[in-house]
C-alpha cells in the first residue's frame, strides 16, 4: 500500500511539474520533490508569497517605460551566416568557470540579437533523431582539460552538422579523427587556426574573435531590456498564485542560491580605499604558466568562484554581472586570465596581461586586441613591483553596490525576462 501511495505521489508530482515552463527548473523541482528532499524556503523572512508577488508585479510595471527593440549584432558576420544556415539547433555552452559564464552570456545575447532559434541541450534526453549542435566557445580543447568527455556527444550518429564557437585548441590530437566534413570550427587565435587546419583537413576551420568581445558595459549591466510582449508574457506567468510559487521556488533553488554563494565569495576580494586601486587576478590552476600567483600576497583568482554549467541564461547574466562589477572596482588589473583581461579591457581599465600555459592569452591578444591602448602585454612574466600610471582613475563601486542590493524579486523578474528573451521560456 505504501509503495502504491509513493508511486501515485510521484505521478502527481510529474503532472504538476509539467506546468513549470522552463525545462531545467522543471527537472530540478521534480527531482527534489520525488526524492522527498525538503523544499528550500525561497521567500524572504517574514514576507508572505502574496506580498512578494505584488512586489514582482510592481517591478514589471516599472519596466514598461524601458522597452524597445534592438538591432542585430553587427560583429562576427561569418559566424552569423554559418549559424543561420543550420536552422533550429541544439546549444550546449562550455562547462567551466566564471570566464565561461561570461562567454555564455555573450553567446545568448548574440543568438537573441540575430534571431537564431535553438533548444538548450538536455543531458537526460536521447537524441535519436537528426539534429544540429552548436558547442560554446572556450578553452576546453587542450591537454590540460578533459575534453574527451565530449567525444560521445560528438560521435552521435544523429548529428547532421556541428559548429564549435570561437575556441582555443592545443595538444588535442585525438580530436582530429572525430572532426569530419560535418564540422565547422571557429578559432579565436591564429595559432589554433594553423594547428586545427593541419589536424582536421576535412573540417571547415574559420577565424573569429572571442565571443566575450561582443559585450559592452551596457549589455552586461542592463538586466531588464525587453519588449512589451515579453513583459506581458512575464506578467501572465507570474500573476497566478500556484504558478508563481512554482516558478519562484524553481528560480530560488536552481539559480538564486548559486548567485548568493558567488556574490558572498566575491565580497572577500580586498579593495584598497586609498590611491590607485590595483587588483591581482592570477591563475591558481594548471593553466598557470609560471605560477605567478605565488609572487603576490593579495591575489584573488576571480574566475574560480564558479565551476558548473551555463545552461540557465537567467543565472548566467547575473554571474557575468558579478564578474564585471568586481573588476569595475579597480583602476588597474594584473592577470593571466583571458576573460578577466577582456572584461577589464571592455571596462576601460589598465591591464597588465600575462600569457597562460599554452598561449591562448597571447593568441587572442594578437588576433583581436593588439594595439589596445589600455593593455600592456607582459613578455617577461615579471609582476611589476609598482604601477605608477595606474589607469585613469575610473574605479567605481556603483555597479558592485547595485549588485549587492539585488533582491530576490528583482532577480526573479530579470531571470524570467531573460529566459523569455532568449527563447528558452515561452
Amino acid at each position: 500500500m505504501k509503495s502504491f501511495a509513493r508511486e501515485a505521489k510521484k505521478g502527481l508530482i510529474r503532472l504538476l511539474c509539467c506546468l513549470i515552463p522552463y525545462r531545467p527548473w522543471r527537472r530540478a523541482v521534480r527531482a527534489e520533490l520525488i526524492e522527498d528532499t525538503p523544499r528550500k524556503q525561497y521567500l524572504r523572512s517574514g514576507v508572505s508569497w502574496r506580498t512578494e508577488q505584488q512586489e514582482v508585479l510592481s517591478i514589471l510595471e516599472q519596466l514598461r517605460g524601458r522597452t524597445g527593440a534592438e538591432e542585430a549584432c553587427g560583429t562576427h558576420t561569418e559566424l552569423k551566416e554559418v549559424l543561420c544556415s543550420l536552422g533550429r539547433f541544439v546549444f550546449l555552452p562550455n562547462f567551466g568557470n566564471m570566464g565561461d559564464a561570461v562567454i555564455a552570456r555573450a553567446e545568448y545575447e548574440f543568438f537573441r540579437k540575430n534571431h537564431l532559434e535553438y533548444d538548450l541541450f538536455d543531458g537526460t534526453k536521447r537524441y535519436d533523431e537528426p539534429f544540429s549542435l552548436v558547442y560554446g566557445g572556450g578553452g576546453i580543447w587542450a591537454a590540460e582539460w578533459d575534453y574527451q568527455n565530449l567525444f560521445g556527444l560528438l560521435q552521435n550518429p544523429m548529428l547532421q552538422k556541428v559548429v564549435i564557437l570561437p575556441s582555443s585548441f592545443s595538444r588535442c590530437d585525438d580530436l582530429g579523427p572525430i572532426l569530419d566534413e560535418r564540422f565547422t570550427v571557429f578559432c579565436r587565435e591564429e595559432r589554433s587556426f594553423q594547428y586545427l587546419t593541419e589536424l582536421a583537413p576535412k573540417t571547415r576551420v574559420l577565424r573569429a574573435g572571442d565571443m566575450a568581445l561582443t559585450l559592452n558595459r551596457e549589455s552586461v549591466f542592463d538586466l531588464n531590456g525587453c519588449t512589451e510582449a515579453e513583459l506581458e508574457r512575464a506578467k501572465t506567468l507570474l500573476c497566478g498564485g500556484c504558478q508563481y510559487r512554482r516558478i519562484a521556488a524553481s528560480v530560488y533553488n536552481c539559480s538564486y542560491t548559486v548567485f548568493q554563494k558567488v556574490r558572498e565569495a566575491a565580497r572577500a576580494i580586498p579593495v584598497s580605499r586609498e590611491g590607485a586601486k590595483t587588483a591581482h587576478f592570477l591563475r591558481t590552476d594548471k593553466e598557470s604558466k609560471n605560477k605567478l600567483a605565488k609572487e603576490v600576497g593579495d591575489n584573488f583568482d576571480l574566475s574560480t568562484l564558479l565551476d558548473e554549467t551555463s545552461l540557465d541564461p537567467g543565472r548566467v547574466q547575473f554571474l557575468a554581472r558579478i564578474f564585471f562589477s568586481v573588476i569595475d572596482r579597480f583602476d588597474t588589473v594584473v592577470t593571466d586570465r583571458l576573460h578577466v583581461g577582456i572584461a577589464a579591457y571592455i571596462l576601460g581599465k589598465k591591464v597588465f596581461w600575462f600569457d597562460n600555459s599554452f598561449g591562448k592569452v597571447r593568441g587572442v591578444y594578437d588576433f583581436s586586441l593588439q594595439g589596445a591602448k589600455n593593455i600592456i602585454f607582459k613578455e617577461d612574466n615579471a609582476i611589476p613591483d609598482s604601477i605608477p600610471d595606474a589607469g585613469d582613475g575610473n574605479a567605481s563601486d556603483e555597479q558592485w553596490d547595485r549588485t549587492n542590493r539585488i533582491t530576490f524579486p528583482e532577480y526573479l523578474v530579470a531571470c524570467v525576462l531573460t529566459n523569455l528573451r532568449t527563447g528558452v521560456m515561452r
